[in-house]
Formats: structure tokens, C-alpha cells, sequence
């Protein structure tokens, strides 16, 4: 309570000028501040949602645009099985009885070739027949021991008829670019009228081909996308240092825990300043991460809240030039009606203001205006009533001495004549006493009471 009393105190010594801006200042930077927050807030929130739709949308055609190499890579194993069986129908079942080993070897790699300019999305093609005997697109094929592994993880598979594919992996055989990423296919080539096993067919993928897609025609997005393998390690990105790396740990454990929504099988959280958005692929038990940088990605929002303060500042600076304006506009008028008023207090009634404003104060203005030219008037008319009360005349005709000696002029009539007149100058008591010796003259002693006519003024 003495706060509040001090606080009234406090803002009644203010001039008008202040109590204006003490009160408005306030409520207009605070008015501010609360819509550059909620604006950010609201912008911000509504930009990531925006943005992780999007996302969505664009995860979506990035995992067709892969299924589609994974299809057409599948199609071209299954063609080129069947490429291969008709050479092998044409030659016999051992074409090395019917041709030199050379012959055939350039038939082969001449096949693959022309079904490689076919499909695009294969890099590199071998065929590996039962005698182990390598038939590469290319010239070189690398490490034998590395080869036969995965024959033989594709033999024991016994996905005959079935790709079979292998992880991401930087390998230095099979692919004509050694230590460079690929994604190898495996498929087992049977003849398809017994059943009877030729060799393994092997097409090579270059991680270059998935990762195109990822590239956004705005070199400023402020998007990266990249694919996991079930280990956690970068299988695919546009970054070539991150291939093949384990993701951050926690990172990984957070990818982990995401729970994908069932209506589009994607999840999205927030990581350390990044808007992380998590899509699965169950062909290759991938994971398509997409990350985003939640300070590039709101940076036109604080762009706008800066542009927003801006404009505050110039909104105080007009305040305040409006409330000077506003109180020179008040004040000014209530100042002239002060002076007027102190004028009238010394008794000068022809003083007045000269308000000419139609509001409020100018309404105060004419009426004292009214008031003072009122009390100039009945101060007027009251001198005007003393002048004539002082120079009028009163007549009383009496015989009575005592009532004449109230009188200030006394006239003596006689015989319907005027016979004299006396003036008052002293006191009552010796006036009287003039009249009665006047009377005395005029009629003698039994007269002395008795006046014809007397006047007062």
C-alpha cells in the first residue's frame, strides 16, 4: 500500500509530458516485445513443420528414385542371366570344346558390355562359371581370394534365381575403380531348362549413382541427406569424406529410438541445433537421414524479427515525438487558461484566454471566458446601482421633527411656498435640534412639531 502511495505521489508531480510517455512508452515496447517473441515462436515453429513435410515429400521421391536403380540394376541381372544361358546354348554346356577359352572370354566381356550400355545404372558387370574362370566388363578384376569370398557367400545363400545384394563396401576387386564405393548384386545363373548351375553373376553399383539424387538444384539449401546401413555407417551421401564412417554415437542411438509414423514411416527430431529427419528403407535395411540446420533454417525468421525490432525502435521514436507533439498540443492550451486565471486572481477581469480549440479544453476555456465577462457584468450593473442609490432622492412629507432629523436635506414650505431648507452636517441629535428652531421661527412654540413639507435625498 505505501508503495502505491508513493507510486500516485510519484506520477502526480510528473508534467503532462511524462505522465504521457511513463504511460504509453511502456505499453508500446512491451506490445513489441511480446509479438517479436510470439512471432518467432509461432514463424519458427511453423517454418520446421513446413520444412519437415517437405523433407518428407522429398525422402519420399529420393527412396523411388532408388528403388528404381535397385529394380532396373535386378532387371539387368535377370537379362543378362538370360544372355548368358543362350550363349551357352549356343556353344554347348562346355563352350571351351567348341571355341578357344580366349574366343569366348572376349564373347563374354563383349556381352556384358553391350548390356551395360543398356542399364546405366550398372557400373561393372563379372561372370564367375563353375571353373572359376573370371568374365569382367572390364580389363582388370583384382584380389582372386576377395572374389572367391563372396562367390562362395553367394553359393551358400542358394538363392537360385534370387539377387542376392551386398552391403555398401570400398572394395579393390570387382569394380574397374578400386577403393571406391560400390553396392554389389549377387545372383546365381542357372540353366533354366535343367535347373543346372553355370556360375555367379555379379553387377556392381557406384555409390556415385544413388548419391546424385541428394543434390538439390539450390546450392544454398541448407539440406544434407545420406543413407545408413544397419551398422550405422554412411552408405551413401553426398559427402564422399563421410562414406563408409560410423555416424556420432549418440546420434545413432537417437536414430535408433525414432519411432516412424505409420501413415508415411518417417521421424523427425531435434539434435543439437539440427532438425533431423529419419524415412526407412526395408529393401536394403536402410535408414534415409535428412539434416537440417535449425539456424539456417530460421535464419529469415530472425532476419524478420530483427527487421521487426527495427521498426519498434522507429515506433518508440514517433511515440515519443507524438507525445511531445500531444502534450504540447494539451498543455499549451492549459497553460494560457492558468495565466488568465491567475490574472483574474489580482482582480484584472479584462483578461481572458485565447483557447480556440472544439475539444474538452477549449469547452473549459469558453466557459471561463463566460464566467469572467458574467462577473465583468454583475460588477457593472452593482456600480451601476450605487451610482444611482447616491444620486437619488427620497421625499418625505412629515410634521414630525424626530423623522426630519433623519433626513439629509430638510425644506420648509409655508403657505404653499417654499420658505427654507436645511442641510445635515452633523449628528442626528443637532439636527434634530435645528429643525426645532426653525419651526420655532416660523410658528412659535405651538408649530414646533409640526413641519409642512420635508424632503430627503
Amino acid at each position: 500500500m505505501n508503495i502505491l502511495s508513493l507510486a500516485r505521489k510519484w506520477f502526480g508531480r510528473l508534467r503532462f509530458k511524462s505522465k504521457v510517455i511513463t504511460v504509453f512508452l511502456p505499453l508500446i515496447i512491451v506490445s513489441l516485445l511480446i509479438l517479436g517473441l510470439l512471432s518467432n515462436q509461432l514463424f519458427s515453429r511453423s517454418l520446421i513443420e513446413r520444412t519437415t513435410s517437405n523433407v518428407v515429400d522429398e525422402s519420399q521421391l529420393i527412396l523411388s528414385r532408388t528403388d528404381y536403380i535397385f529394380r532396373s540394376v535386378e532387371t539387368a541381372a535377370n537379362i543378362m542371366v538370360t544372355n548368358i544361358n543362350r550363349m551357352y546354348d549356343s556353344y554347348g554346356a562346355k563352350p571351351y570344346n567348341a571355341m578357344e577359352p580366349i574366343q569366348f572370354g572376349n564373347l563374354m566381356q563383349s556381352r556384358l558390355s553391350i548390356d551395360l550400355s543398356i542399364f546405366r545404372e550398372v557400373d561393372a558387370a563379372v561372370f564367375i562359371n563353375n571353373e572359376g574362370t573370371i568374365f569382367a566388363s572390364y580389363t582388370e578384376s583384382g584380389d582372386d581370394r576377395k572374389i572367391y569370398s563372396m562367390l562362395k557367400r553367394v553359393r551358400e545363400s542358394e538363392s537360385y534365381g534370387q539377387a542376392l545384394w551386398f552391403d555398401m563396401e570400398k572394395m579393390d576387386f570387382l569394380t574397374p575403380e578400386p577403393n571406391s564405393p560400390v553396392l554389389t548384386l549377387g545372383k546365381t545363373v542357372i540353366n533354366i531348362d535343367t535347373g543346372e548351375p553355370y556360375g555367379t553373376l555379379f553387377l556392381l553399383v557406384k555409390e556415385e549413382g544413388l548419391s546424385d539424387y541428394f543434390r538439390s538444384s539450390d546450392p544454398d539449401a541448407p539440406k544434407s541427406y545420406y543413407f545408413l546401413d544397419n551398422e550405422m555407417r554412411v552408405a551413401v551421401a553426398e559427402d564422399n569424406e563421410m562414406l563408409m564412417n560410423p555416424v556420432n554415437p549418440q546420434l545413432g542411438e537417437a536414430i535408433q529410438r525414432c519411432a516412424p509414423n505409420a501413415s508415411h514411416g518417417t521421424c523427425s527430431f531435434e539434435y543439437e541445433g539440427n532438425l533431423v529427419t529419419v524415412t526407412d528403407y526395408n529393401r536394403m535395411d536402410w535408414k534415409l537421414v535428412n539434416i537440417v540446420s535449425l539456424s539456417l533454417l530460421t535464419a529469415d525468421v530472425r532476419q524478420n524479427v530483427r527487421l521487426s525490432l527495427l521498426i519498434g525502435v522507429l515506433c518508440l521514436v514517433f511515440s515519443w515525438l507524438g507525445a511531445s507533439f500531444l502534450s504540447k498540443m494539451v498543455v499549451s492550451p492549459l497553460e494560457q487558461l492558468t495565466r488568465a486565471m491567475r490574472t483574474v486572481v489580482t482582480g484584472d477581469l479584462q483578461s481572458v484566454t485565447t483557447v480556440r480549440t472544439e475539444d474538452e479544453i477549449g469547452t473549459i476555456a469558453e466557459a471561463f471566458n463566460f464566467m469572467v465577462r458574467r462577473v465583468r457584468e454583475l460588477l457593472d450593473e452593482v456600480r451601476q446601482e450605487q451610482n444611482r442609490v447616491d444620486y437619488s432622492t427620497i421625499v418625505l412629507v412629515t410634521h414630525g421633527a424626530m423623522e426630519a432629523s433623519y433626513c439629509d436635506r430638510v425644506i420648509f414650505i409655508k403657505d404653499g411656498e417654499l420658505y427654507n431648507e436645511i442641510h445635515r452636517s452633523h449628528s442626528q441629535q443637532i439636527f434634530f435640534q435645528e429643525i426645532i428652531d426653525m419651526l420655532s421661527f416660523l410658528g412659535g412654540s405651538r408649530h414646533a412639531h409640526e413641519l409642512s413639507s420635508v424632503s430627503m435625498e
